[in-house]
């Protein structure tokens, strides 16, 4: 039984070690990154992403973002940001430009808002100059 026990002991001291390691080190290199939603270029590319969004939808009404839910940047030739958001529709109609003004506010019907949680890909090289590349991909 004590050697069980024992046993039992060193496993879960591995464990910890393991865990521990795994914690501290840094990430890998051109792997995706947690990105903070109030920088300046990740805001960018996700209005981006959404002016996209809008031009594609078929609504009548604009779109807009309720909740990010993750929000991650990654160096690749450029930089691409990757999102995983909560859209849902506004009380604007669309217009023109298809961009959501600062009043438009969430449609307050949950069966007219119609959630769905949509996943963004911008990929921005500015050297080149021409517009990023936007992938969506949405589904309720």
């Amino acid at each position: 039984m004590a050697v069980i026990l024992k046993a039992g002991m060193v496993l879960l001291s591995l464990l910890a070690v393991h865990v521990a390691l795994s914690l501290s080190q840094p990430p890998l290199p051109g792997a995706p990154q947690n990105a903070d939603v109030h920088q300046k270029d990740v805001k960018k590319a996700l209005n981006v992403a959404v002016r996209e969004y809008n031009k594609q939808d078929q609504g009548s009404f604009l779109s807009k973002v309720s909740k990010v839910i993750t929000a991650q940047k990654q160096v690749v030739s450029g930089m691409k940001y990757i999102f995983r958001v909560r859209m849902v529709y506004t009380v604007c109609r669309k217009d023109e430009n298809q961009s959501v003004k600062r009043g438009c506010a969430i449609n307050p019907d949950p069966q007219l808002a119609k959630p769905t949680i949509c996943n963004f890909e911008v990929w921005s090289q500015p050297w080149l100059n021409k517009p990023p590349q936007v992938k969506i991909s949405c589904g309720h």
